[in-house]
């Protein structure tokens, strides 16, 4: 059984404005990790909750990603009070990506946990 599950971002080319997705879960689930990378200029990332409440950095609070060859590496110490995020089945959650000074082939593996 599969317990862990990756979503990936990528937004290839120049950023010219922030990149907001949504996505419902579809059952209770956490937050494990965050793996992100951004070729030139830096970025910054925030993952949080749009519903039941409107928290945009619930999870974790906006984080820059430096430009570069090396992967911005993010886990339990880099989320909100150093824990592991739980969201609930049927909230909604928000990523967010800022385009700081026009970011270039922004990548994220963002992985999650059943349950």
């Amino acid at each position: 059984m599969i317990t862990e599950f990756p979503l990936p971002i990528a937004l290839p080319g120049t950023l010219t404005a922030d990149y907001v997705a949504y996505f419902i879960a579809p059952r209770d689930m956490t937050l494990l990790k965050v793996s992100a990378y951004c070729k030139t200029q830096d970025a910054t990332l925030t993952i949080g909750t749009k519903a039941p409440t409107d928290d945009d950095d619930a999870f974790l609070d906006t984080t820059t990603i430096t430009a570069g060859t090396t992967l911005t590496e993010l886990d339990r110490d880099d989320f909100v009070d150093d824990q592991y995020p739980r969201i609930s089945g049927g909230d909604t959650v928000i990523i967010t990506v800022g385009h700081g000074l026009e970011c270039v082939d922004f990548f994220a593996l963002v992985v999650f946990a059943w349950g």
